[in-house]
């Protein structure tokens, strides 16, 4: 399902009792993630990772966040990360990076 690029059932497992996804199917989502052009997969691939990559989650996505250009994108990538309940110092870290960005959309995102 990956090599077709059908995440549907990543999200179907999201509430399941499944801890994290393996190490192989977040490399897939990471690398799919960096690669991105495009505002819509770049947030998709957030969510994917948040609500599947348990730990690993955070490693992957906040220096994603930092690196990315878009003002919406960074905002949307937070919100998408606090929504799947992500939490910790790494998550506490990217908010304060994040309050001196200079779009005030991506400042509210991490203050939110």
């Amino acid at each position: 399902m990956l090599e077709q690029e059908d995440y549907s059932f990543l999200l179907s497992h999201g509430n399941s009792d499944l801890p994290a996804a393996d190490p192989a199917t977040l490399n897939r989502l990471r690398i799919k993630l960096e690669s991105s052009e495009s505002h819509e997969i770049t947030v998709f691939m957030t969510q994917l990772i948040a609500q599947i990559g348990g730990r690993q989650a955070l490693n992957i996505l906040a220096p994603e966040v930092r690196k990315t250009t878009e003002p919406r994108t960074r905002a949307a990538m937070v919100e998408t990360m606090a929504a799947a309940g992500l939490t910790g110092n790494v998550f506490r870290d990217l908010c304060s990076f994040l309050l001196a960005d200079p779009d005030g959309r991506v400042r509210q995102s991490a203050i939110a």
